[in-house]
């Protein structure tokens, strides 16, 4: 019986830790929410948006300005990958 209890005594301590660990999960992701509507809200308005838009519009926004400049900077890429072999290439014919 006094083993039970122990056993009793030490889940109701794990699962006391465990809530703890769940509520400042939680505590973390409402805060990184917080930032990251916060940071898009700020690109939003970078790029000329309303003071006045909604959360999910300015995410909507940044979101689309990253994916624009994704594909910039990967063509970018592709284009610098291509022009120094033909630059070689042209210095090596001179």
């Amino acid at each position: 019986m006094a083993k039970m209890l122990r056993k009793l005594d030490n889940y109701e301590k794990m699962y006391g830790v465990t809530q703890g660990k769940l509520q400042m999960s939680q505590e973390r992701f409402s805060e990184m929410q917080k930032r990251y509507f916060a940071v898009c809200r700020e690109l939003a308005l970078a790029v000329g948006s309303d003071e006045k838009t909604d959360d999910v519009e300015a995410r909507n926004i940044a979101e689309n300005i990253i994916i624009t400049s994704d594909e910039a900077l990967k063509k970018n890429r592709i284009q610098n990958d291509i022009l120094p072999t033909s630059s070689a290439d042209n210095g090596a014919a001179n």
